[in-house]
């Protein structure tokens, strides 16, 4: 195996796999989509292609498809939702809400500025911040 995706090759359906291991179909769909499996969900994975007889399919073909893809630091959370978890986790007292657009800059947001010179240099630092990315 090459890349997450033969993962979810193994299985007649997606429906499939979500059936074997007892997860929604949508679920099934947006990893597939997204190219990487929550960790959570590995060792269902992995049993449930063991009673398919798919025995190539191991914790350790996991973890390698998912760091050759580079998902493995986040086990299963797209870029964004990784890094709006953390500036949670960093900020729980926050009034910004955790999701949206620009919800990745959110270590960059303030809620109040106390001249236009403080606005200028928050713009200037989320466009430097967007081109650096």
């Amino acid at each position: 195996m090459h890349n997450v995706s033969e993962i979810f090759t193994l299985w007649p359906t997606d429906a499939d796999l979500g059936r074997d291991i007892g997860v929604s179909y949508p679920a099934v769909a947006a990893w597939k989509r997204r190219g990487s499996i929550p960790a959570a969900y590995w060792r269902d994975i992995v049993a449930a292609a063991r009673r398919r007889g798919f025995r190539d399919v191991t914790a350790d073909t996991l973890a390698e498809l998912h760091a050759a893809a580079g998902h493995l630091h986040d086990l299963g959370k797209t870029d964004r939702e990784f890094q709006d978890y953390i500036l949670a986790e960093a900020n729980p007292d926050s009034s910004m809400p955790s999701s949206g657009h620009f919800s990745r800059f959110k270590h960059l947001r303030r809620s109040r500025f106390a001249s236009a010179e403080e606005i200028d240099d928050h713009i200037r630092a989320l466009r430097e911040e967007w081109d650096r990315r």
